[in-house]
């Protein structure tokens, strides 16, 4: 049986929270509006959150609350945004 493999890694060696989070990210961005507002969070996720939760993963597995603390400064800074324009 063959092996799906993401990037560099089997599919099954995926660690299971952050392949949420990143679903979850996926999914919130396209919520966002305006185009300008979903690119400016989409860095700061990408800069901030995702790489945080990777270096975490990389010491330690990942809960839902480990996850949750990007979560909500992902939602905070597109709600500042929102408020800011």
């Amino acid at each position: 049986m063959e092996r799906v493999v993401v990037g560099d890694r089997p599919l099954d060696e995926w660690p299971a929270y952050l392949v949420l989070f990143e679903n979850w990210l996926r999914r919130a961005l396209g919520a966002f509006e305006p185009d300008e507002d979903r690119q400016l969070v989409r860095r700061f996720a990408t800069w901030h959150g995702l790489q945080q939760l990777r270096q975490r993963e990389a010491r330690e597995a990942l809960t839902p609350d480990l996850t949750a603390c990007p979560r909500h400064e992902i939602n905070s800074a597109h709600r500042f945004l929102a408020w800011a324009a």
